[in-house]
């Protein structure tokens, strides 16, 4: 327990930055989503804030193609937003207060599967039934296909979960990675003012562990 609470308190000025850095261009398109993974492992610290935004940056650039943010692969207005809320938060000392979000270890290996594994079996199955006339073939690529459907189904409905209900329940979901939408202002307000910390107290010496924080205030 003690633990658990030390390192959810760990606050990693460098892995921010590096983070924050990073994603910055990403967003700006100065660097491409596989460049943005390969420099995942620049900020790899236990400051819980930069683990969470990072993997979920990382699990949005993974596809089996290299593009930048512009033109059709520039994120929407919802992603824009947790992108922006992200690089705010990574330039402040809150501590990241969100519980560990529950695992998709599951749900996201049975959409790859559907996707790169069930559903082309099911079209190849398909294309065997129409050349050779075999209807048991037919069968068993309507039966991929279905499961396939099933497959990603499934993993498109994983925040219906009790386990995530329960998880955003714990703060404001448009206020993530700030566990409330009064902590993102907060921030937006320790920035315009000169002098003054993000985190909505007065800004102080680099590693000072007694910082003081502002009032209490996703995707």
């Amino acid at each position: 327990m003690g633990g658990t609470s030390l390192i959810a308190m760990v606050i990693d000025r460098e892995g921010r930055a590096l983070l924050g850095k990073a994603l910055t261009q990403l967003v700006e398109a100065k660097i491409t989503n596989y460049q943005f993974i390969d420099l995942s492992q620049s900020w790899e610290c236990e400051d819980r804030a930069v683990r969470t935004i990072g993997e979920h940056f990382v699990e949005l650039c993974t596809d089996e193609r290299e593009y930048r943010l512009t033109g059709s692969d520039a994120l929407d207005a919802a992603n824009e937003a947790i992108a922006d809320r992200c690089r705010l938060f990574l330039q402040t000392d809150r501590e990241y207060e969100w519980p560990e979000s529950p695992s998709t270890a599951m749900q996201a290996a049975a959409g790859g599967t559907a996707i790169f594994l069930v559903l082309p079996l099911g079209v190849v199955l398909l294309i065997g039934a129409a050349v050779l006339s075999e209807p048991a073939l037919v069968v068993a690529g309507l039966a991929s296909l279905g499961l396939s459907g099933l497959c990603f189904w499934w993993w498109s409905r994983r925040e219906d979960m009790p386990e995530w209900r329960a998880y955003w329940a714990s703060g404001e979901r448009e206020a993530w990675p700030f566990l409330h939408r009064v902590d993102c202002q907060q921030a937006v307000r320790g920035l315009a003012q000169p002098g003054a910390s993000p985190s909505g107290g007065p800004a102080t010496a680099a590693g000072n562990s007694e910082a003081t924080a502002g009032p209490p205030s996703v995707s």
